[in-house]
């Protein structure tokens, strides 16, 4: 029986997690989503149809990239609207794409294009606070920019319609951005570099008593079974997500970057 372009896609997603990870298996995948490893049978199979609730938890666990996530949508709604049906958690996204036929194209480019400077991110997040709301001026002052960085960061922003103008300052139009990344990517990569380069010259240069207080210092060395890696990820992921809701509650004035790295020390004997 030929598989409907959304299998292949959850398949395929499946599958290089496998290989990865050998012991992860269909079980593991339905425990991760609260359902019965029957259910995720069905849905491999179509035999179900992937409930609404669940979308954004099941591309989550199979590490759905911008790309893939964004095909998959497109398969299942055309899928459903052969059968005369609306998937109504993805129904907003079809209305976008009928006014932007490039979408997934444009998707994928702004999360590369977004972690091309840290500063785009940080300015990003410093208009959440109250401080930037009343004068984005500060924002330059308080995270050691220049003129010429601030306003590079400004213009990306604003013609990516990640941020917007209201009551004469900036504001962003999410609340929330997240970009799944289920393959090892060179921006991603850089990124990351530039915020450790970034720790590495404030833990020379801000030593003070006070500086010290605002962060946190954490790592541990340990010994691991390597298929059990995968889950290790999962939960580190789920605890650096309820951090950041956490941390937002109540009025926000500082902005703060966690870098957390999870690395073999050990090299696998060929």
């Amino acid at each position: 029986m030929e598989h409907t372009d959304s299998q292949n896609i959850l398949l395929n997603a499946f599958n290089r997690k496998k290989e990865r990870n050998p012991a992860y298996s269909r079980s593991a995948l339905a425990r991760d989503l609260g359902v019965s490893a029957a259910f995720v049978s069905n849905v491999f199979t179509a035999k179900k149809a992937i409930p609404p609730e669940l979308y954004e938890k099941l591309c989550y666990a199979l590490e759905l990239d911008s790309l893939e996530k964004n095909n998959l949508t497109e398969a299942m709604l055309l899928e459903k609207s052969q059968k005369g049906q609306m998937f109504e958690a993805v129904k907003n996204t079809l209305e976008t794409r009928e006014a932007s036929p490039a979408l997934t194209r444009k998707s994928t480019e702004l999360s590369v294009n977004l972690l091309t400077h840290w500063y785009y991110l940080a300015v990003l997040e410093n208009l959440s606070t109250v401080s930037a709301q009343k004068n984005p001026e500060l924002i330059a002052q308080r995270l050691g920019l220049s003129d010429y960085q601030l306003s590079d960061a400004l213009d990306f922003l604003s013609s990516n319609k990640l941020i917007e103008k209201k009551n004469g300052g900036w504001v962003k139009s999410e609340n929330h951005l997240y970009f799944p990344v289920g393959r090892s990517k060179q921006s991603v990569r850089n990124f990351h570099k530039q915020m450790i380069d970034k720790a590495k010259i404030d833990l020379a240069t801000k030593t003070s008593e006070d500086d010290f207080n605002k962060r946190s210092f954490m790592g541990f060395t340990f010994s691991a079974n390597p298929q059990q890696i995968e889950k290790v990820k999962v939960k580190i992921q789920k605890f650096l997500s309820q951090v950041t809701i956490e941390a937002g509650e109540g009025s926000c004035t500082e902005v703060y970057q966690c870098n957390l790295q999870l690395f073999p020390l050990t090299e696998d004997q060929k």
